[in-house]
């Protein structure tokens, strides 16, 4: 979303993103979102770290934790004092009138009225010491919104066994019978490498030849933002993390089969379809497009990962497999043989 619409707008530019209107509506379902995944993993929350740099409110390696903010000893400017302090990791936030600062434990429990508000997807919750209650009603909502499970029955109807022997035994599925490959795109670039924001844009077929036409053509399946500050020098994180990698992913399947490109969704398929169709572009939004070449670490990669149904048709995940013949000869496509970046 950030950096959508081709680079342009006010919520493609990290000084005035938080300007736009729908940049309000953008962060409350990214909060929307978290609380699920906090609704659905209540054992799971912050991952004790350090952090390197520090921040306007945490000094240099300043450790950061679920209870972070509670008082904690540090060198004095004097060498043989101690004082105690805090660590305010959400600080400025208060949750106190007498200075305490919120934590990250205490907002462990999703949008239970604690700030006044929720989602309709937790309407029906009765007590959110049930957990498995809980779980259980989060779960079924979302299977309703977004119909997975669906999805990956539908992709194994199409694909009728073809790339079955190719989906190995996993863990509770000894000897797979519902099971299908699902293909993706992968997309990797370093973020400032055009030193302004960018989207890669994935297309199957042709791409328009006017980059103002990339966000209408029928050929155009998914694409991937960076969100990039044009000036980071006045920002120090931006500076610390000024050649940082980033990356993403555009689904393959559902155009694949939209398009009736292949006959299933076997590897005899779809590689050699994807060798002769899959283009991207690169655009900042104003000008011409920007040749791969020009872009810094920018690679395109595909793999194809198994989905199963299991006997409880539930969709479980396997390991994606890396099919580098696919944009090896292309401009920035595959330029080794390693194993799959993450780029969760």
């Amino acid at each position: 979303m950030l950096g959508g619409n081709g680079g342009r707008g006010h919520m493609s530019n990290q000084k005035v993103a938080g300007f736009d209107p729908f940049f309000f509506i953008h962060h409350a379902q990214t909060d929307r979102l978290v609380s699920l995944w906090a609704a659905l993993h209540p054992d799971q929350w912050v991952t004790a770290s350090h952090e390197p740099q520090g921040s306007w409110m945490l000094e240099n390696t300043a450790e950061v934790n679920e209870m972070t903010g509670i008082p904690v000893q540090r060198p004095s400017i004097h060498a043989d004092m101690l004082t105690f302090s805090s660590i305010p990791a959400l600080a400025p936030f208060y949750c106190t009138e007498n200075g305490q600062y919120w934590t990250s434990a205490d907002l462990h429990v999703p949008t239970d009225g604690l700030f006044g508000y929720s989602y309709p997807d937790f309407n029906d919750v009765k007590d959110w010491g049930d957990t498995a209650a809980v779980q259980a009603l989060v779960k079924s909502n979302i299977e309703k919104m977004y119909p997975f499970k669906d999805v990956i029955m539908q992709h194994i109807a199409f694909d009728a066994g073809a790339s079955l022997p190719l989906c190995p035994p996993i863990p509770g599925i000894a000897a797979p019978t519902r099971a299908v490959l699902d293909w993706v795109a992968h997309i990797t670039v370093k973020k400032n490498a055009l030193g302004c924001g960018f989207v890669v844009f994935v297309f199957l077929g042709d791409a328009p030849a006017d980059p103002e036409h990339y966000n209408r053509s029928a050929n155009l399946i998914g694409d991937f933002c960076a969100f990039v500050n044009e000036t980071p020098e006045m920002c120090a994180n931006c500076v610390r993390l000024g050649n940082v990698t980033i990356g993403g992913a555009v689904d393959l399947s559902d155009a694949l089969i939209e398009r009736g490109a292949v006959a299933n969704l076997h590897p005899d398929e779809v590689v050699p379809y994807l060798r002769r169709e899959l283009r991207w572009r690169v655009w900042t939004g104003t000008g011409p497009s920007v040749h791969p070449s020009d872009v810094e670490e920018l690679e395109i990669d595909v793999s194809a990962t198994p989905h199963y149904l299991d006997e409880d048709g539930e969709v479980q995940v396997g390991e994606p497999v890396l099919y580098h013949e696919v944009t090896r000869s292309m401009p920035e496509g595959c330029r080794h043989s390693s194993q799959l970046v993450d780029v969760a």
